[in-house]
């Protein structure tokens, strides 16, 4: 017969099956329980204990201490709306960062690139550092606290246990690395965009369940979380127990399931190389490192305390980051278009906060899933009616995108490219496009420089100068076409054959020449000044007024950080440098740019009514000056559209100082 009472806890903060287990051992370790059976599916304790030993405070007392919550049924309804709040920071947030772009700067872009570099590899290390911290720092952290009646110092265990972890990845590239050694012959593997995209969605997907069951916005999720069995972590999990040593507790974390690590696995898996697959997750490991490592150390100085704050913002920048994963895939795989994900996530959560709602009564429970799969269907319904907008849209033709212009039976579209956008064009079906995008000098950077676009099967590689891509449109509607890693998308509309081209994007779509000659009369030199904080400076003045730039002409050493003052007369205006594919604002009075010049270019109003030219020379104090009048002579200035550059209040190839 069955002696003792049962008490079943919901628990809040479990983020792995490692956590379930932490709280078995030490419900187990205290006197009075007989029996403890924790589910991190359920998010559930059933304790089976002695009242004459313990009781069910002293069971309470017990979770918390290990790290954990036990939740009321008056604090679940109070809960609510705390879930109601992370649902609005967690769409919110998404909106706006995929709305600046920033949150692709989030996402490790080069996700399952086989030809990235080992310096790539760190730098998403250290972005995927920020997944670690919530789905692993639970342990780290562990690993991390002071014990009472034991002083440890605060960076030796937290050393040790990211040391496990690097070693395991390291053993997993070579494990990996050697088997793409044996199927692909030694060649290596290719990895197809569609694949990479696919691999995005999953990674995203494991990223958004895992930060979602962490912050434990959606009851039953934690079922499709995949982890280790039970029995296999709960072996695994006392043997680094018993061991007493974070190294070992972090190498066997480290062959946990998580999105990122498997994505970084098929990229050992690509190298096809034993050595370079163990170097490719050596840097990615060590990527993770100092973000982890400085856990450890914050922690032990601040508490347990500490752990649950840790816990909440690493849920929810998780949780952005897999959404940021999900656009990229689904940029890359075509399967999900981005107005469909916000419709999707908007959903999510008012179907989170629906399936949050506490109650015991079956058919309230019911009700409350009924609006979880009428917020879905809605969602869906109304992305397909924009699906159809979109469609009729393309049919009537955007006025605000280049428009191709017939000639031969060929359609002629002329764009520029800029650093952190793609253009959007429009064109008619059925005829052959002949697409030109121009790529000035310092508008190719690692993300932009691979365009695909998947309806025409074209992967294009860009380089300096014209591009000519090629395709016939078969149907009238919206082509997408992203960046190889999915973080820059842009539309081709397709419209009726014979439908004229709007005249405000037909005009002004390429660069002309400007019937502007630059002045030679004056030649402005550059003043080596001395140096700031060891490096070398320069310093140059130039003026300009109603009659243009005065000085024109402009001499400057190359590889010296330039320090340029440009008094304005007039009113504000825009200075546009196109070889540097940047505009900059001139306000009236001083202005102050700083460049480090490579090699020379041209600067221009906005307006494109004056010019002036800057040579970039190897020694100030040798210049030919008849020489510089000449090549100055021979210069045509051209035009570029308007919005074809970006702003450089943030670039540092022509930027704004400080005065």
């Amino acid at each position: 017969m069955e002696t003792g009472k049962r008490i079943r806890l919901n628990i809040k903060g479990m983020t792995c099956v490692n956590c379930s287990n932490k709280i078995e051992r030490a419900l187990g370790r205290l006197e009075g329980v007989l029996e403890a059976k924790v589910s991190f599916e359920r998010g559930t304790a059933d304790v089976r204990y002695d009242e004459e030993i313990t009781s069910a405070d002293r069971i309470v007392a017990c979770i918390q201490e290990a790290g954990y919550q036990v939740v009321t049924k008056e604090q679940g309804r109070s809960e609510v709306l705390n879930i109601i709040c992370l649902m609005l920071i967690i769409v919110l947030s998404y909106i706006l960062l995929q709305g600046t772009g920033l949150l692709n700067l989030l996402a490790p872009g080069r996700l399952a690139d086989p030809g990235m570099s080992y310096g790539m590899l760190f730098v998403i290390g250290l972005a995927t550092s920020i997944h670690c911290i919530a789905m692993c720092g639970g342990i780290n952290l562990s690993q991390c606290l002071p014990t009472q009646g034991k002083k440890r110092a605060a960076m030796g265990p937290s050393l040790l246990y990211n040391l496990g972890r690097v070693t395991s990845y390291t053993a997993m590239g070579l494990i990996l690395g050697t088997a793409g050694y044996l199927l692909g012959g030694g060649r290596g593997l290719s990895i197809s965009p569609v694949f990479q995209g696919a691999l995005k969605i999953l990674a995203g997907l494991f990223m958004v369940s895992m930060g979602v069951s962490a912050l434990g916005l959606f009851p039953g999720i934690k079922k499709l979380s995949l982890h280790l069995p039970k029995g296999l972590a709960r072996t695994l999990g006392k043997a680094g127990a018993r061991s007493g040593r974070p190294f070992v507790i972090g190498f066997l974390n480290g062959f946990m399931p998580c999105g990122p690590l498997q994505s970084m696995w098929l990229v050992a898996l690509a190298a096809a190389s034993p050595l370079e697959g163990a170097l490719s997750m050596l840097l990615f490991s060590l990527g993770t490192v100092p973000l982890m490592l400085g856990l450890g150390t914050l922690v032990f100085a601040l508490g347990k305390r500490f752990t649950q704050t840790v816990s909440m913002v690493g849920g929810v920048l998780v949780v952005v980051l897999g959404l940021a994963m999900l656009s990229q895939g689904g940029a890359l795989s075509g399967w999900l278009p981005p107005d469909l994900l916000l419709a999707l996530i908007i959903a999510a959560a008012v179907a989170g906060v629906a399936l949050s709602i506490p109650t015991e009564k079956h058919w309230a429970r019911l009700a409350l899933r009924g609006v979880a799969l009428a917020a879905v269907a809605v969602s869906l319904l109304f992305w397909g009616m924009g699906a159809g907008v979109q469609v009729a849209a393309a049919e009537t033709t955007p006025t605000d995108t280049p428009a191709a212009q017939e000639e031969q039976g060929v359609q002629e579209v002329y764009s520029v490219l800029r650093a952190s956008a793609y253009p959007d064009i429009t064109v008619q079906v059925g005829i052959p496009v002949r697409w030109t995008i121009s790529a000035p000098a310092g508008s190719i950077n690692g993300c932009n420089n691979r365009m695909i676009i998947r309806e025409y099967g074209i992967e294009y590689t860009f380089h300096e100068g014209d591009n000519v891509i090629e395709f016939t449109p078969a149907k009238v509607g919206t082509v997408r076409y992203s960046c190889w890693m999915g973080m820059i998308h842009a539309s081709i509309f397709v419209v009726e054959a014979g439908q004229e081209a709007p005249a405000q994007a037909a005009a002004g779509s390429a660069p002309v020449p400007a019937e502007y000659s630059v002045p030679t009369d004056q030649i402005g030199k550059a003043v080596l000044t001395g140096s700031i904080d060891g490096s070398r400076i320069q310093t140059l003045t130039t003026t300009l007024t109603a009659e243009g730039f005065s000085p024109a002409v402009l001499v400057v050493q190359k590889g010296v950080t330039l320090y340029w003052d440009i008094e304005n007369q007039g009113e504000a205006l825009d200075l546009v440098v196109p070889s540097f594919s940047t505009s900059v604002t001139l306000e009236k009075g001083m202005n102050r740019l700083s460049a480090y010049p490579s090699e020379s270019f041209d600067v221009a109003t906005g307006d494109g009514r004056f010019f002036a030219y800057v040579k970039v020379v190897d020694d100030l104090s040798a210049v030919d000056e008849a020489a510089l009048r000449e090549e100055v002579g021979a210069f045509c200035p051209m035009i570029y559209p308007e919005g074809s550059f970006d702003s450089a209040t943030r670039t540092s190839c022509c930027c704004r100082g400080g005065y």
